[in-house]
Parts: structure tokens; sequence; C-alpha cells
């Protein structure tokens, strides 16, 4: 009975995060991430090929790090 319910529940979660498009991040698991790196005038260089999420990593590490200055 458990094992029903554990799998039912296991199903409506997958549902709702498909219909709501929700993003998880399952690199985040098990990479650790770039080093931070601090200098007078924050970061110098962000790069990296065409499509690779450079811009949407770069808006997420500033809003993460927004307490500290730009």
């Amino acid at each position: 009975m458990f094992i029903f319910i554990g799998g039912l529940l296991f199903f409506i979660i997958i549902i709702y995060v498909i219909k709501n498009k929700i993003k998880i991040k399952f690199k985040t698991f098990f990479k650790k991430g770039f080093k931070v790196v601090r200098g007078q005038f924050g970061v110098y260089c962000y790069c990296g090929k065409q499509g690779k999420g450079k811009t949407y990593s770069c808006v997420e590490f500033l809003l993460e790090n927004s307490d500290f200055p730009i």
C-alpha cells in the first residue's frame, strides 16, 4: 500500500514539474561550480562557447551575490 502511494506521489510530482516547466539543475548536485574570483572591479571575464548559458549563469551569480558591491 505504501509503495503504491509513494509511486503515485512521485508520478504527481513529475507531472507537476513538467506542467509548470520547473527547471531542476541536476549538475548542482554533483559539481561544485566555478571558483569565485573577485577583484577591485568584480568579475573580470566570463567566457565560453555560444549557447552554453553564459548570460543566464552570470545573471544568476550576480543575483546570488547581490549583497556584494558590483
